[in-house]
């Protein structure tokens, strides 16, 4: 064949920026993300599912920008924190990094970001499958972006990963670093007539012919298997190409795309259930269920039932009217009849007795009239509770009324405790002192010269 003449791989199992294949979903990213970084408008993302193209991307934006930013390629597979992260730049610009507590390698590379005798017009981080970063990386990172020089920035940074990338960025943690984001790209498969056109761009950049290489049923083969999957199609081109030279085939042909599919992935081929069911159909002349669901026009009609809906009456205000009026009254409530009162019992009215009949008796030394006057009040109060509070109220009246309208009311004190009370007028006011004053004796002198001092006025 062509291919085995050529020393050049058609199809590399790496990313190479010179087999760069512009599709469209990829072109229009490229253009984006270039756009971003050359205006220095903020970080860039670009997200994509596995063997779409994002380390294709990230290469050819390195060839691109190689000229005119100092280009660090990272790799966050290999990147486990934000130490890591740290040493992989130092090591990436061959300064020191071993032996450093983080502070210093954070301040080690702050003060090489901002060399410009190195990086003049400052740098651009690619960073390769960047969901496997956490947020401590990425907010490392947010703080080398933002240190600037002139109005410019000095680290320009894309950042391509899956779509747990998306994920990750939303997070509260990154809200920040979300604002920021300038330019957002997503990465699809390769369109069914963009296939075709992907694998003669590589056999023509191998130098072999590609309608030479691989027939038109290849084409479609290969198409159907790896659904327009770029790493997936260059792998299994490659696998054809080895097994149509080692059978001495003059191209690759549709059963040598299955043989190279079945030989990689152990599995048969997507196509062959299809295949064999359609077989199977055409010779019995039944239709096989494939699981799939066919769209279009049905070839025997079938009467559809139309669907029993209940129309619900219409509103009449009159009959609402009507149904309120000749509605039962309402119920008092309070007009019900209560149940009869419950009797308590009080079980501890007994322990009354007991504890008057245990309670030491108080004997009034000082006025032996009133203790005897109140014990018979005592006495009597011994009995039920109407009677006590009948007698309470008329001794408590005869108690007020002696108190206060009897005007010889007084009490027989013992000698011991009699005061010595002058009976005085209710309206004069007595003032004694506190002790009896000594007289002293006035000698006839003092008379002479009061009387003197008289006469002379």
């Amino acid at each position: 064949m062509a291919a085995a003449a050529s020393p050049v791989r058609a199809f590399p199992t790496h990313a190479r920026p010179d087999r760069y294949f512009p599709s469209q979903s990829c072109e229009e990213v490229r253009r984006r993300v270039t756009q971003c970084v050359e205006r220095g408008d903020g970080p860039a993302l670009v997200v994509a599912a596995p063997g779409v193209g994002k380390t294709m991307l990230l290469e050819v934006l390195a060839e691109k920008f190689a000229s005119q930013l100092s280009v660090v390629r990272l790799d966050a597979l290999s990147i486990c924190n934000r130490r890591a992260l740290l040493q992989a730049l130092l090591c990436e610009w061959g300064q020191p990094f071993q032996r450093m507590d983080d502070g210093e390698l954070q301040l080690a590379v702050m003060s090489y970001v901002k060399r410009r005798d190195v990086a003049p017009r400052g740098f651009l981080f690619l960073v390769d499958d960047a969901h496997a970063f956490g947020a401590e990386q990425i907010l490392e990172l947010q703080g080398l972006a933002n240190v600037c020089f002139a109005g410019h920035p000095r680290v320009r940074l894309v950042l391509a990963g899956g779509s747990e990338l998306d994920e990750l960025i939303a997070t509260p943690e990154l809200k920040a670093f979300n604002q920021r984001i300038a330019a957002r790209g997503y990465l699809a498969p390769l369109r069914p007539a963009e296939v075709g056109e992907y694998i003669r761009a590589h056999a023509a950049a191998a130098g072999a012919d590609p309608d030479a290489l691989l027939d038109r049923d290849a084409l479609d083969a290969v198409q159907q298997a790896t659904d327009g999957v770029p790493r997936l199609v260059n792998q299994l081109c490659d696998h054809a190409i080895m097994l149509a030279i080692e059978t001495g085939a003059a191209c690759v042909t549709r059963q040598v795309v299955e043989n190279a599919w079945a030989d990689l992935h152990q599995l048969p081929s997507p196509w062959s259930a299809s295949t064999a069911l359609s077989a199977k159909s055409q010779a019995s002349g039944n239709p096989v269920a494939t699981g799939a669901i066919e769209f279009g026009a049905l070839d025997e009609e079938f009467e559809v039932a139309a669907p029993q809906v209940e129309i619900a009456p219409m509103f009449n205000a009159d009959e609402a009217l009507v149904a309120i009026r000749t509605a039962p009254a309402a119920v008092n409530p309070f007009l019900e009849e209560f149940a009869d009162e419950e009797v308590v019992l009080d079980r501890y009215a007994s322990l009354e007795a007991a504890f008057r009949a245990s309670t030491p008796r108080v004997t009034n030394q000082r006025d032996p009239q009133f203790a005897r006057t109140l014990a018979s009040f005592v006495a009597e109060l011994e009995g039920p509770d109407d009677v006590v509070s009948a007698r309470l109220h008329l001794h408590s009246a005869e108690l007020d009324e002696d108190l206060v309208l009897e005007d010889d009311f007084a009490l027989d004190l013992p000698e011991e405790f009699a005061l010595d009370t002058p009976e005085i007028e209710p309206d004069i006011l007595v003032l004694e002192d506190d002790g009896p004053v000594a007289e002293a004796p006035v000698r006839r002198q003092e008379y002479r010269q009061l009387f003197s001092s008289l006469r002379r006025g």
